[in-house]
């Protein structure tokens, strides 16, 4: 009988070392060249199933500073799959941080106890062995039974063989897995990069340490024109990218660009920043350049362009504002000093003769004339100033009706002095309109009163008015032109602009703000229609009204 007991013992032993052998050879053929950790884990768990009696079984790994379930099977896996476990609590992370492994038969005896979370049972047994590769324990392998004594003395060194086995595979698949998502992350980070890059309102161009172009975004060629896409090839040199920008759009001197360049290729540390100035077509660029440093060594330089033309315009204007508000002032102020200077005069000269009885008719009435003239000249500055304001805040009026151009234009020449309607030869034809009198009548006087100021004494001044066209569209012209002193060329394209001056009339004996012809543009065009100006100096002025009905 003893014999036939020993021969059973050894038979059962071989037979479960058999089965252990099969169990150890199924696992390492299911984790050898498998990439998927999940895989590898719930195989693990599946197998060892077949040889150690348990309620619930899983793997988990070392994840930050958590313990994360990540394989789990048995009546509970659904609840322990993806728990995860704060470093330095419970009898979990005793196992994993002693790298030595636990087995007890009665949990309770030990101090230790798990409830589970259903059905209110209690854990009674509980067997775990830690995870290690290369000396250092990175997760746990652990069952687990409501009944006491679930586990033999051989389920222990199984156990350990498992891990042991399990532990290069699992490593090798976390890194696989962790390789995997880096390159998806650097994959969808260099995506959204290049979309940054590629939608940015700005240029971004890299050099590499040999000074060869690396990288140029589309917005470099598309929205800023740097240079043709053609152009801005990549491995182009500096000295190639320069000399093409200097062929095709440098509008500055070519040895500040160059020096631009020189500085920006010696720079290891700080930033550089410079405007330079391109052509075809005008635009302004802000160039920012740096050194990129990758761990410490030099890979290359970044520039960046950002278009800055409307910022410059902007700049510009408001420094011309500010010129012109200067201007105003300076003009205003004297242009209305000056007739307040003679008003006051002439006040003061009345009052002295009255006190010494010395007050005539003659005298009187000259001096009483000398104030109204001078009335009309502070009410015409002050008239020319608030049409102006009106024009800049939107709110100028036209009153449009029917009018004959020819008409207006006759009763407005009627109105001058004689020895002034002498010098004009009017022609014209009937020229009928929708248009704003008053203010038409404004632009006819200004015309007329230019073209006289400015042109001799015993020159004549020609007014034409006439039809362009026989169809009910057809357009009228105003056509003032005098045989003066004209208008320099570099002064020509200024005449329209607030308080222009072409830079011969300071030769004439003239006055104003210099508002007219700003302000005859403005009403021309609340008319729907144009002015041009035809000069050349010494030779005389043409100013063209085109109206169309």
């Amino acid at each position: 009988i003893a014999a036939a007991l020993d021969r059973a013992r050894i038979e059962e032993e071989i037979a479960r070392r058999a089965q252990e052998t099969a169990l150890l050879h199924s696992i390492a053929t299911a984790a050898a060249g498998e990439d998927d950790l999940h895989r590898i884990l719930d195989a693990t768990l599946e197998r060892l199933s077949s040889l150690i009696r348990f309620t619930g079984g899983s793997i988990a790994l070392v994840e930050g500073d958590d313990l994360v379930v990540r394989a789990a099977v048995g009546l509970f896996a659904d609840v322990a799959l993806g728990q995860s476990l704060p470093r330095g609590r419970g009898l979990s992370w005793q196992i994993v941080e002693s790298a030595d492994p636990f087995m007890s038969n009665d949990l309770l005896a030990t101090g230790y106890h798990g409830k589970s979370q259903k059905d209110d049972k209690v854990v009674r047994s509980y067997l775990a062995v830690p995870l290690v590769w290369r000396d250092q324990p990175f997760g746990l392998l652990q069952v687990d039974s409501f009944e006491a004594h679930a586990f033999r003395p051989p389920d222990l060194p199984l156990m350990q063989a498992v891990a042991a086995l399990l532990s290069g595979p699992i490593e090798l698949a976390r890194r696989y897995q962790a390789e995997v998502q880096l390159r998806r992350d650097l994959s969808q980070a260099k995506g959204r990069l290049e979309a940054m890059l590629g939608t940015a309102p700005m240029g971004v161009l890299f050099f590499d340490t040999d000074g060869h172009l690396a990288y140029a975004n589309a917005a470099s060629y598309e929205t800023l024109h740097l240079l043709p896409h053609e152009d801005l090839l990549l491995h182009r040199s500096w000295d190639d990218l320069i000399a093409r920008l200097l062929q095709r759009r440098w509008a500055g001197e070519p040895d500040a660009l160059r020096a631009i360049v020189e500085k920006t290729r010696a720079l290891r540390s700080g930033v550089l920043v410079h405007d330079f100035p391109l052509h075809s077509p005008d635009q302004v660029f802000r160039r920012i350049a740096a050194p990129v440093i990758e761990e410490g060594t030099f890979s290359g330089h970044v520039i960046i362009l950002i278009d800055v033309t409307g910022e410059r315009r902007a700049l510009s204007e408001a420094e011309r504002s500010i010129a012109l508000r200067d201007r105003f002032i300076s003009i205003a102020s004297h242009e209305l000093k000056t007739p307040l200077t003679s008003i006051k005069g002439a006040a003061q000269l009345l009052q002295r003769l009255q006190s010494v009885d010395m007050l005539d008719e003659e005298r009187a009435r000259r001096h009483i004339g000398s104030i109204a003239s001078q009335a009309d000249r502070i009410r015409t500055l002050v008239d020319e100033l608030l049409d102006v304001s009106r024009i800049q805040s939107g709110r100028i009026e036209l009153r449009m009706e029917p009018i004959d151009l020819a008409s207006l234009v006759e009763e407005v020449i009627s109105t001058l002095p004689e020895e002034q309607r002498a010098r004009i030869d009017l022609r014209t034809e009937p020229a009928s309109i929708q248009g704003d009198s008053l203010r038409l009548e404004q632009v006819t006087l200004n015309l007329l009163d230019n073209a006289l100021k400015y042109s001799p004494a015993d020159t004549i001044v020609d007014v034409h008015v006439e039809r362009e066209g026989e169809r009910e569209d057809h357009a009228v012209v105003l056509r003032v032109s005098d045989r003066g002193i004209g208008i320099p060329e570099a002064d020509l394209s200024q005449m329209f602009e607030p308080f222009a001056r072409a830079g011969n009339a300071s030769t004439r004996d003239d006055k104003g703000l210099g508002l007219g012809l700003y302000i005859t543009r403005q009403i021309i065009a609340g008319h729907g229609g144009t002015i041009t100006v035809r000069s050349a100096e010494g030779q005389g002025t043409t100013f063209e009204v085109r109206l169309t009905t």
